[in-house]
C-alpha cells in the first residue's frame, strides 16, 4: 500500500539520497548525530525520528529547523488528494512518512537521514531504497511482532538490508552480525571493528573522545550531552556519514557534535535536585540509562518518575532500571491510550519486591513531577523515564517554568 502511495506521488523518495538508521536503541541520537555532521559538511538535510516528545513537528526537519504546522498541513492535504484512490487504507505512520518526503522534495533536501518506526519488512521506512543503512544495536523489543529472541528481532531488522547497500553496525553481536551481512553484496563497517571509540573521558561539559575510522582518526572531539553511550552512537553517524559523503572535515566534524542536542535521551537538567530525563522504553536502554547514571551521579540517590505502554515488559524494565534502590518510584501514565495505567506500573513495583512504602501512584505525569520535586533532597537526582510520552509529558511541564509552582 505504501509503495503505491509513492507511486502516485511520483516517488519524492528517489529524489534526495537516504540514510536509514534502524535498530533497538539509540536510533534518534544517530539520527541527529548523522544529520548534524552532514550539513556542517555543507549538505541540505532532511530528518525523519520517531516518536515525537512534545509536538508531531519535531518529527520532520530540514537543516535542524522542525517542519511547521502550516507546512505538515500542506504536505498531508496532498495526500487527502490521493488516498480515496488507493486500494486500501493507510496507516497513521505511512501518512506522516509520506508527508515528510514530500516536504523534503518542496525544501530541496539532498539527503534524508530517516529513522525507522517499529523496523523490519512492514514499516513504511522499508519501501526506501538507501543508499546506507545503518543497525545500532540490536537487543529484545516488539517481541509480541519480532518474535521472543534476539536472533528474531535480528531476522526482522535485516529485511530491510538491501544487496547494493553501504551497511554499518554498531553494537551488534558477533554471534547475530551474519543476518545483516549476508543480504549485502557490500563490505559491512563494524562497530569496535571497522571504528571505534577511543580514549573517552568524561569532562564537567560532558565527553571528550577520538573516533577511528576506515580512513581517518578525528581526534579531541567534544559533546555535551552525558550519557555515556552517546559517543558509540556518534562514532557510527560518522562512519555512516563517510560512506555517504567521504572523508569529512575534523574540524567540522567536532563543530558538529559540539552542538548536537537529542532531547529525552539522557538529557540532564542541572540543578537540586538534578533531574534526568530519559526515554529507555525497553530492558536494554533501561540498563543503559543505569550506566549512565552511575559514571554522571555516582553518589547520588534517586527517585524514578515511571510510566510504560501497555507493551512493555513493566517487572522487567523496573529491575533493569534498579528500582529497588530508589528511595522513591512515582508511578504515573501519560496521556495515550497505550499508557499502562500507573495502578499497574505500581503493582509491577510491588511484585519485584520493592517496599509498598517507597511506591507512590501519581494521577499524571504533571502531578508525579511535583510530587517528586517536592520531595527530593537537593544531593539527590530525579530520573524521568520507562517512556518518551511520560518524557515528553515531563519535558513540557519544566519547559512551562511550572517549577515556580513548588
Amino acid at each position: 500500500m505504501f509503495d503505491e502511495l509513492l507511486g502516485r506521488l511520483g516517488r519524492p523518495d528517489h529524489l534526495f539520497a537516504t540514510i536509514l538508521i534502524a535498530g533497538t536503541n539509540a536510533k534518534t541520537t544517530t539520527t541527529w548525530a548523522t544529520a548534524t555532521v552532514l550539513r556542517e559538511a555543507g549538505y541540505r538535510v532532511g530528518t525523519y525520528t520517531s516518536p515525537h516528545l512534545e509536538s508531531i513537528c519535531e518529527r520532520v526537519a530540514v537543516d535542524g529547523a522542525p517542519v511547521d504546522e502550516s507546512q505538515l498541513c500542506a504536505a498531508l492535504a496532498t495526500l487527502v488528494e490521493i488516498e480515496p484512490d488507493l486500494s486500501g487504507p493507510l496507516s497513521w505512520f505511512e501518512i506522516m512518512t509520506a508527508s515528510a518526503f514530500v516536504h523534503f522534495v518542496e525544501h530541496h533536501v539532498e539527503v534524508a537521514v530517516v529513522e525507522t518506526g517499529l523496523g523490519g519488512e512492514f514499516d513504511a521506512t522499508a519501501a526506501l531504497d538507501p543508499v546506507v543503512t545503518v543497525v545500532t544495536n540490536i537487543d529484545l523489543d516488539h517481541t509480541d511482532q519480532f518474535g521472543p529472541t534476539r536472533a528474531d528481532v535480528a531476522r526482522a531488522e535485516a529485511s530491510i538490508v538491501r544487496p547494493d547497500t553501504m551497511l554499518v553496525l554498531g553494537e551488534v553481536d558477533h554471534d547475530l552480525r551474519e543476518v545483516f551481512t549476508t543480504r549485502t553484496l557490500r563490505p559491512a563497517l563494524i562497530g569496535g571493528e571497522s571504528y571505534a571509540v577511543r580514549r573517552l573521558q568524561r569532562i564537567p561539559s560532558g565527553f571528550i573522545f577520538d573516533v577511528a575510522t576506515p580512513v581517518s582518526r578525528y581526534r579531541a572531539l567534544r559533546t555535551r550531552m552525558q550519557g555515556r553511550h552517546q559517543p558509540q552512537a556518534m562514532a557510527t553517524a560518522i562512519a555512516a556519514s563517510e560512506l555517504f559523503a567521504g572523508p569529512l572535515d575534523p574540524i567540522a566534524v567536532d563543530g558538529a557534535l559540539e552542538q548536537l542536542r537529542s532531547p529525552g535521551r539522557f538529557e540532564v537538567r542541572d540543578g537540586d535536585p538534578a533531574i534526568v530525563l530519559d526515554g529507555a522504553h525497553n530492558p536494554a536502554g533501561a540498563r543503559s540509562l543505569v550506566a549512565s547514571l552511575c559514571d554522571a551521579f555516582p553518589s547520588r540517590s534517586r527517585l524514578l518518575v515511571v510510566g510504560f505502554s501497555m507493551d512493555k515488559p513493566a517487572e522487567d524494565m523496573l529491575v533493569d532500571l534498579d528500582g529497588a534502590t530508589a528511595r522513591m518510584v512515582l508511578c504515573c501514565a501519560a496521556h495515550s491510550p497505550r499508557a499502562r495505567p500507573a495502578a499497574r506500573v505500581a503493582s509491577a513495583a510491588r511484585a519485584v519486591g520493592i517496599p509498598a512504602e517507597r511506591i507512590v501512584v501519581a494521577r499524571s505525569v504533571t502531578e508525579a513531577m511535583r510530587m517528586a520535586l517536592h520531595i527530593a533532597r537537593p544531593e539527590e537526582v530525579v530520573v524521568v523515564t520507562g517512556s518518551l510520552y511520560v518524557v515528553g509529558e515531563a519535558r513540557s511541564w519544566l519547559d512551562a517554568g511550572c517549577m515556580n509552582e513548588l
